[in-house]
């Protein structure tokens, strides 16, 4: 798709530091944090962006839409044994787990890395609804 933007995984796997962890990215020498918005970032393709642009948003967009990222440059003859189109849960798992393997895998994403559930679905609804919870749980002054 038009605007999307491929990232490449690393190819024989990432060196784990505990259960569960993985390698972290490259540092990006560009941050969200240096953006002065007075909207919703990043804007466009329809999508929705993230605003305001504070300390806990600017380490979101960070990591799942670096501004300073470019794509991977690749000769004409190079070949990828998976190309995951959409960087929600299944795209990420299949990219990360095939290069955990061996292979040599892209992950395509046109907005931001973690899909919809990540970023305006599961995890952010479920957290309202837990503060909703705490905040109805309080003990009231009456």
């Amino acid at each position: 798709p038009r605007g999307a933007r491929a990232r490449a995984a690393p190819r024989g796997g990432a060196r784990r530091r505990g259960r569960g962890a993985a390698a972290r990215p490259p540092a990006m020498t560009v941050s969200w944090g240096t953006v002065k918005a007075d909207s919703p970032v990043p804007n466009g393709n329809g999508h929705a962006g993230v605003w305001p642009l504070d300390k806990h948003n600017v380490r979101l967009l960070d990591n799942v839409h670096p501004r300073g990222w470019k794509n991977p440059d690749r000769g004409r003859d190079f070949v990828y044994d998976l190309i995951a189109v959409g960087a929600g849960a299944a795209g990420l798992v299949a990219a990360k787990q095939s290069a955990r393997r061996g292979a040599k895998s892209a992950l395509v994403e046109m907005h931001l890395a973690g899909g919809d559930c990540l970023n305006v679905g599961c995890v952010p609804s479920k957290a309202l609804l837990r503060c909703a919870r705490a905040a109805a749980q309080r003990p009231r002054p009456d």
